[in-house]
């Protein structure tokens, strides 16, 4: 029972009171039938309403696929219920919030279910900011048909919509591919691995690079040796997203902004996301859905007061110079 029910139940007491007062000063049969009426009803209510509860069921999903800022991201309720006699007062508690903006505000809605009759019931919600917005449902209430007994149901129902951010024009000139470093034998990526492993030296070829020529040995032998390898792994620019929560829109726009023009160029990239104090994974962009999934873990990232997340990883790390850190509008 709820709150809300009480008024229902003061209010059938004091018709039942009214009922039985006149059953008592007339004696008349009518009144009687209707006292036995009275203390009848209220169990027929709640068997049958216990019973047409356990033939109910609400889906929900999304009308969009991804959210945009300043427009409406639109929920469809799709109440079923298989049962004979309709419930006319159902409702659903659910909470709707942006994993980087949480205000627990439970809201709710109220709708009918009735047999075989297939009802749609739209939901906007207006998303400011870019990140990630969930929809919980996990309760239904069913009140019976005189309204002295709210029954409840458990639902399990969670939608996650990404917001994208707002894309801005970027410079190609801004973010450059790392360059080889190391010695005459080996070249270390920007992880401080091994990325290139020599095989032999060989004599120059047409078409050899010219970053391959061993310049030592070539010195000492006046003709051009190349390093020939056994393996190659690709330098990839590195984006080190630092979510600040003065900035954190800004920086979300400046991420995706180079993202995306990144994917645009073909040029393969990693995005290293901070998952919790001092543990960051890194993810393989090479594609639109490869930067949305990243994106998808950026939203799931936790949020600080101030900037941290990209000197803690270079101190781990020892080449801080390697990796683009982005902050606000700045990279």
């Amino acid at each position: 029972m709820e709150k809300r029910n009480i008024p229902y139940i003061i209010s059938y007491i004091f018709e039942l009171l009214f009922v039985f007062l006149f059953a008592l000063f007339y004696r008349q049969p009518l009144f009687s039938v209707l006292l036995l009426m009275f203390l009848t009803i209220p169990f027929i209510s709640l068997y049958l309403t216990y019973i047409e509860t356990k033939h109910l069921s609400v889906s929900v999903e999304c009308k969009n696929s991804a959210g945009v800022m300043g427009e409406d991201v639109v929920f469809l309720i799709r109440p079923e219920h298989k049962g004979h006699i309709p419930l006319l007062n159902c409702r659903m508690d659910f909470f709707c919030d942006n994993l980087y903006y949480k205000n627990e505000k439970k809201n709710e809605i109220t709708f009918p279910a009735e047999k075989l009759k297939d009802r749609e019931i739209s939901l906007p919600y207006t998303v400011s900011y870019a990140g990630m917005i969930v929809f919980k449902a996990q309760n239904i209430y069913i009140p019976d048909y005189l309204h002295l007994f709210t029954f409840k149901k458990e639902i399990d129902i969670c939608i996650e919509i990404p917001v994208l951010p707002n894309e801005t024009p970027v410079k190609k000139s801004v973010i450059k591919r790392p360059e080889y470093a190391g010695d005459e034998d080996e070249i270390s990526n920007m992880d401080g691995e091994k990325s290139r492993d020599v095989k032999e030296i060989r004599e120059y070829r047409p078409g050899d690079k010219l970053r391959d020529i061993h310049w030592k040995l070539t010195a000492k032998t006046d003709e051009y040796m190349v390093k020939e390898y056994e393996s190659v792994k690709e330098l990839f620019i590195t984006l080190l997203p630092e979510l600040v929560k003065d900035d954190l829109q800004d920086t979300l726009s400046s991420f995706y902004s180079i993202g995306k023009m990144l994917v645009r160029e073909n040029e393969p990239f990693y995005v290293c996301v901070e998952t919790g104090p001092g543990y960051f994974e890194k993810v393989l962009v090479t594609d639109d859905s490869s930067l949305m999934i990243s994106l998808y873990k950026l939203y799931e990232a936790p949020v600080h007061e101030d900037g941290s997340a990209y000197d803690e990883y270079a101190e781990r790390s020892g080449n801080p110079g390697a990796y683009y850190r982005t902050k606000g509008k700045l990279v």
